[in-house]
């Protein structure tokens, strides 16, 4: 079922700086479909997520200022750049789900691709080709 309700989702996954977010702009743009952007979750998960429920995305809210999120530990970075992903997920399927049925939707995301294969069969190759069906 999941599969089916992710037809017309495209996922582009990566790391930091790679290029995603242009590639998801362009992309959208030429095919007519709609740019799910860095961090589109926001909306609701601002609203909803709580640090009981989701600490790594309100990880941010606590901060006193910008020098406590650079000089975490390597490792502590790396640990709450995977939380943070697994946590954001729960609100970009949701989203997905709702704005993919009748359009295309290319998505810039931290969706971990074990949950990314649960929910889309996963294909590498020319987008073109795929977006063009």
């Amino acid at each position: 079922l999941l599969k089916a309700l992710f037809r017309n989702v495209y996922f582009i996954n990566g790391t930091a700086y790679a290029g995603k977010s242009t590639a998801v702009r362009n992309l959208a743009e030429r095919f007519g479909g709609i740019c799910c952007g860095e961090n589109y979750h926001m909306a609701v998960s601002e609203i909803v997520a709580t640090p009981e429920t989701h600490p790594d995305i309100c990880y941010n809210r606590n901060l006193t200022d910008w020098r406590e999120f650079v000089t975490r530990t390597p490792e502590e970075y790396e640990r709450w750049m995977y939380a943070v992903g697994r946590e954001a997920a729960e609100f970009e399927v949701a989203e997905l789900i709702a704005i993919s049925q009748d359009k295309k939707v290319i998505v810039d995301t931290n969706i971990p691709l074990d949950v990314i294969k649960e929910i889309k069969e996963v294909r590498r190759g020319r987008i073109k080709e795929y977006l063009d069906k």
